[in-house]
């Protein structure tokens, strides 16, 4: 991503213009960064010694629920849909990155 510091710092857009896209392109980041952060938990599911929901939700109390709430505004994703891939990973003690990602994230 080199050509957008260089597009948004060397004066090619008008400043107002830079402000605006920098914020986007900020705003975009921290939200991959919560995704990969959820992601990165799903992953820690095989290591569940219980796979109910209960469990799974005491796993991820405090840090969790802050992403999960952050990430209920966007279309995709929602804290059911992460419950469902946590256990089946906790029960078949088999993470497979793309499928999770699918269907937490949509893509």
């Amino acid at each position: 991503m080199p050509w957008i510091n260089l597009t948004l710092r060397r004066g090619a857009l008008p400043k107002p213009v830079q402000h605006a896209m920098m914020a986007k392109l900020t705003e975009v980041l921290m939200w991959w960064e919560k995704v990969a952060a959820i992601l990165n938990m799903v992953a820690t599911c095989v290591r569940l010694p219980e796979c109910n929901e209960g469990r799974i939700f005491d796993n991820f109390a405090v840090a969790g629920h802050r992403y999960f709430n952050n990430l209920e505004e966007m279309p995709v994703f929602t804290s059911r849909n992460f419950y469902n891939v946590c256990a089946t990973v906790c029960t078949t003690k088999s993470y497979v990155a793309k499928q999770a990602r699918s269907i937490l994230c949509g893509y």
